[in-house]
């Protein structure tokens, strides 16, 4: 199956799947990421705001404000590229991209993302840490790009697949998250 049609069957499950059940599916991945030893460790945060149906990142992104963390959200600049930009609350938070909440704040100081703990978006993925985004590759560049210390994927069990096969460009990440498993 390739990666267009593999995409679209897993977002049209998670679409399928009741509100109320996945908020408390997030919950639950939420509660694993902040308990894992390497977020608790990590000063910086950069993560993204969800769509859709996507795993909810508000209780991340509350988390990481209130314990002084340094949190960054993602703009997109233009059709290859997004930067990540510091947020001091969720009211530097706008309506940019596609209706995506973006931040409005300051540029992320770059030399800190070696030590920063990303976490990432994705449709689909696999145990051993491959990833389908939405196929612009945002985020392949960025952490080819710039290295992030650790990647972390969040996700509903519904959207693991079996393999991926990964492209040249495809970028692996460190950990999967899902309700019920902390894929290393």
């Amino acid at each position: 199956m390739n990666k267009k049609n593999l995409r679209e069957i897993i977002i049209n499950k998670r679409d399928n799947e009741p509100k109320e059940e996945r908020h408390n599916k997030s919950l639950k991945i939420i509660k694993k990421l902040i308990n894992l030893d390497i977020y608790q460790s990590s000063k910086i945060i950069l993560c993204y705001s969800n769509i859709k149906s996507e795993v909810e990142t508000l209780g991340i992104i509350q988390n990481a404000l209130k314990q002084d963390k340094i949190i960054a959200l993602p703009k997109v600049i233009n059709d290859t590229e997004i930067a990540f930009y510091k947020i001091n609350s969720l009211n530097d938070l706008k309506p940019g991209y596609q209706g995506i909440l973006e931040p409005s704040s300051d540029q992320l100081d770059y030399s800190l993302i070696k030590d920063a703990l990303m976490i990432v978006p994705g449709t689909v993925f696999d145990t051993k840490g491959n990833r389908l985004g939405y196929g612009k590759g945002y985020y392949d560049r960025f952490i080819a790009k710039y290295k992030p210390k650790y990647t972390i994927g969040l996700a509903y069990e519904i959207q693991l697949s079996d393999e991926i096969i990964p492209d040249k460009f495809d970028q692996k990440i460190d950990i999967v998250i899902t309700e019920d498993k902390v894929y290393r």
